[in-house]
This record gives C-alpha cells, sequence and structure tokens, in this order.
C-alpha cells in the first residue's frame, strides 16, 4: 500500500485514531498494537480528551515517527475528539481504537482490504476481554441491509461495534461525529453509514475490547450511573438519536446530499466553532511533527 512510515497523510495512507480520557495503564497497549500491524498504519493520532494524564513521552517513544499525542483544552468527550481529529487528518483512510481497546495484527489490513472492495467502509467482529483475562463469546455483525435501513421503523438499530476502518469521505458524507453527544451517537452514525453507501464485514474478531469489571472504581460510559442504561442522559441521547433517524433516514434514502446539510444545520453552532478552533491546533501540531520527522 505504502513504502515509508513517514510517509505525509494523502493520497492511500491510513491514520489511526486514539481518544484519551484516564486510561493511562492501557493506552500504550492500544498504540503499540497499532503499530503491530501488517498493514503500516502512517500515523496514530493519540488525541487526550482534556486529560492531563496522558504519557505523551512514553507514547511518543514508541514510535517518534508516527505517533503524534495532542491535548484538546478540556473535555467535551470522545465524540468531539473524534470529530477534531478526523477533520485535521488528510489521510484517506481513517480507523478509531478506543485508549484501553487492542486491535489484532491484521486489523488494518483486513478491513482496509474489505473496505476496499465496499466503497470505502468495514467493519469486524470483536471480542470481549474482561480485565482478569478471561474472553467472552466473539461479537459478529448483523448488519441492518442498506435497502431496508430506512423502512425497519423510527428507531435505528445498533448492528455493529466502532471497529470500523473508513475511507475519509465515506465519514463526512455520513455528517461526522456528532460533538454535541457524549453517548448514544454511534448507533446513528453507522445507520446513517449503511444509508449512504456499501460496507464491508470482516467475521474474524480483529478488535478486542476490554470489559470492566462491575466491582472496578473506573466504570465504562455503559456502566456508570450517570451515563450507563436507564440515567437521564443516555435516556436523553436515546430520544434524540431515535428523532433524528426517525426525520433524517428517509431523507438520506432520496436526496443525500439535501438530507446531510439538512443535518449539519441541527448542531449547535457553538461547538462547532469549538471543533474548528481545534482542529486548527490539531493541524499545527501535525505539520510540526511532519517538520519534525
Amino acid at each position: 500500500m505504502r513504502d515509508s512510515a513517514a510517509a505525509a497523510d494523502h493520497d492511500d495512507t491510513l491514520s489511526v485514531v486514539i481518544p484519551y480520557f484516564q486510561q493511562p495503564e492501557r493506552v500504550s497497549e492500544a498504540v503499540e498494537s497499532v503499530l503491530r500491524q501488517t498493514l503500516l498504519v502512517d500515523r496514530v493520532v493519540v488525541i487526550s480528551d482534556g486529560d492531563g494524564t496522558v504519557p505523551a513521552a512514553r507514547l511518543r517513544r514508541l514510535d517518534p515517527q508516527r505517533v503524534v499525542v495532542h491535548q484538546l483544552t478540556e473535555n467535551r468527550g470522545h465524540l468531539f475528539a473524534r470529530e477534531v481529529a478526523r477533520r485535521a487528518l488528510t489521510s484517506r483512510w481513517v480507523g478509531f481504537v478506543d485508549a484501553d481497546d487492542l486491535v489484532e495484527p491484521r486489523w488494518a489490513e483486513a478491513l482496509t482490504a474489505s473496505a476496499q472492495q465496499h466503497d470505502g467502509v468495514a467493519f469486524c467482529a470483536n471480542r470481549h476481554i474482561y480485565s482478569f483475562g478471561r474472553f467472552s463469546r466473539t461479537r459478529r455483525i448483523s448488519p441492518v441491509l442498506t435497502d431496508r435501513a430506512a423502512i425497519d421503523g423510527p428507531r435505528p438499530k445498533h448492528f455493529a461495534s466502532h471497529a470500523t476502518v473508513y475511507r475519509h469521505d465515506r465519514i463526512t458524507a455520513a455528517g461526522g461525529f456528532d460533538p454535541g453527544f457524549r453517548v448514544g451517537f454511534d448507533t446513528l452514525f453507522i445507520n446513517l453509514i449503511a444509508l449512504t453507501g456499501p460496507f464491508g464485514v470482516v467475521d474474524e474478531p480483529l478488535y478486542i475490547r476490554r470489559r470492566k469489571d462491575l466491582l472496578v472504581r473506573r466504570k465504562s460510559l455503559t456502566q456508570h450511573p450517570t451515563t450507563g442504561k436507564g440515567s437521564p442522559p443516555r435516556v436523553e441521547a436515546v430520544a434524540r438519536v431515535d428523532e433524528l433517524y426517525g426525520r433524517f433516514a428517509p431523507l438520506f434514502r432520496a436526496d443525500p446530499d439535501l438530507a446531510l446539510r439538512a443535518l449539519l444545520a441541527e448542531r449547535d453552532p457553538g461547538l462547532e466553532t469549538q471543533v474548528v478552533e481545534e482542529t486548527d491546533r490539531l493541524r499545527a501540531a501535525l505539520r510540526t511533527a511532519d517538520a519534525d520527522g
């Protein structure tokens, strides 16, 4: 695919984004797993969501040419961090890995190959591993078919995790990551991806999701009492996702360009200003990294 690890973000390059928040013990493993891919990952961007605990020096030492660590000015959620990173990057292919998760060595190669055959998007199966080392069963993808996605009712079906590689323009066509959400948005996004084009499914479990045990102090967003199932923020987010999907799914099928403009018009202009400011800061950091490399 490419010849040099120092390749700039353009053409057929692949970047992987790792949003970071309170995972100092795990993030190095996540970065190392991305650097060990059988297909070269040209750039790894660890974007800290306003959390000063990110071990920046340690991560850069793993590969000074490829690893960039960037600090956002405040905590606004992982979707905000994803949106800033994907806008700042110009690589053709973009993947996302959580800071406490891992990917198998063939993750980038298998998903990029599938995405090339399916107009720029591919999901993969995943395995869940608990903190004491036991794997749970493999979770495979049961997708909502594109020709059914807009007529299965007003509620979107959550059919895949974020274990995905995207061609950059496919993210844009689905509206990018809405920085107004902290939870719940992934369900809307994968359904908009399904409405804006085909996607590949790799049955091999190449993404490893670490599950936090119920008794651990630091809960995940889905386990924490303030954001987990049944919490007011989660209920509100799900209702908002359902409402947006019910209005925009038919429009995306009828006129994707019009639908995209209308969807983006729904978003908070104040947050958009913040995204633009942070994107400019990250672009400057990436240019500095290129110059130093």
